[in-house]
């Protein structure tokens, strides 16, 4: 998902996250990120939502992992 530069910093990023993670978790108890080891912002974001690392896959290709029951606590504080 790419986010107008327009739109950063306005809660934008947040609201979308929150809708696509809910939406996911309706269905799955676990979502996976694959990220490049590397990118340093889209750790950050996917660990401040909770999200852990569990393997890499490749040199180019980091997985994180977020359970629905972290979810829920995160959304509650």
């Amino acid at each position: 998902m790419f986010l107008a530069r327009s739109l950063w910093g306005t809660g934008a990023n947040a609201e979308i996250k929150g809708a696509l993670l809910a939406l996911g978790f309706k269905y799955f108890d676990t979502v996976f990120f694959d990220i490049g080891p590397e990118n340093s912002r889209s750790i950050a974001a996917v660990t401040k939502l909770g999200a852990l690392f569990s393997h890499n896959v490749s040199d180019n290709k980091a997985v994180y992992v977020l359970a629905k029951s972290t979810w829920n606590q995160q959304i509650k504080c």
